[in-house]
């Protein structure tokens, strides 16, 4: 049995002991039910309880699964603040046993959905025929860094155009050449330079102007799929590329957020790898 299927596995039975603790309560005899649906200190800790666990079972579904998983677990209905405490638990109740049956089912087809992620037909439905990930980049060296070991803890090949040899080559053939042997692209937006309308007094940060073209170069050769784009700060986003994936490196989860674009169009990914 797989360490994936054995984690799955160990998220249900947390999330089944929660259930029953809840229905638990439900079944005690009014007297008792009324003080401990009423008693803010018992609900904040079943209300933690279960917050951590969809938090902890989110991340394990990001590194481990299509993203239509977790949309799936996510689809459910909310916790209204506003609901007095009995009902706050009664919809705990619900939506903890609607989100165990979507980790069920997911079980239950485990076996094909780890053929499907694992299929050579998925890396060519998508046309992946390498390891390699174009890295573009600004002034930002940590960014760089951190990107760049990340793709490498993934069992992926960062490119930076900077480490490889020039030989004879011109700045654009160099570029062309090794565009041409990546399959994606991650392009750093980084507060390096500043600018605006000429009519306009304020200037926001922005983006090298080399990082702006080669965004636009690797949207026109891979498609929007096979392109992400990690900004810092309040770095200036251009207004005409929706579709693109763009993540906040300032997040603490941008890391999973990269793991999904990159599973999404076929990489093999194995996240817990990076992440163990």
């Amino acid at each position: 049995m797989s360490e994936v299927k054995e984690k799955l596995e160990e998220y249900i039975k947390q999330g089944q002991d929660i259930y029953k603790r809840m229905v638990l309560i439900e079944k005690i005899n009014s007297r008792i039910y009324i003080p401990l649906a009423q008693d803010d200190k018992s609900l904040n800790k079943f209300t933690q309880e279960f917050y951590n666990w969809v938090n902890n079972v989110t991340f394990f579904l990001s590194l481990n699964f299509d993203r239509s998983y977790l949309s799936e677990f996510h689809s459910l209905i909310s916790i209204n603040s506003d609901n007095n405490n009995q009902n706050i638990i009664y919809n705990l109740k619900n939506e903890i046993f609607n989100k165990i049956s979507v980790l069920n089912a997911i079980k239950e087809n485990f076996v094909y959905i780890e053929k499907k992620n694992n299929s050579p037909e998925k890396k060519s439905i998508n046309n992946i025929k390498s390891n390699k990930i174009f890295i573009v980049h600004g002034r930002d060296d940590g960014a760089k860094e951190a990107t760049a070991r990340f793709i490498e803890k993934l069992d992926l090949q960062p490119v930076i155009l900077s480490e490889q040899p020039n030989f004879c080559y011109t700045v654009m053939e160099k570029f062309e050449k090794h565009a041409d042997e990546s399959d994606f692209a991650i392009v750093l937006f980084t507060p390096d330079d500043i600018g605006g309308l000429q009519s306009e007094e304020e200037q926001k940060n922005r983006a090298r102007q080399n990082v702006i073209f080669e965004l636009g170069y690797f949207l026109g050769k891979f498609g929007r799929d096979k392109v992400c784009l990690l900004y810092k700060g309040d770095t200036e986003i251009p207004s005409d590329i929706q579709g693109v994936t763009y993540i906040s490196m300032d997040k603490a989860d941008w890391k999973i957020g990269l793991c999904q674009s990159l599973k999404s169009v076929g990489f093999n990914v194995d996240a817990n790898k990076a992440f163990g």
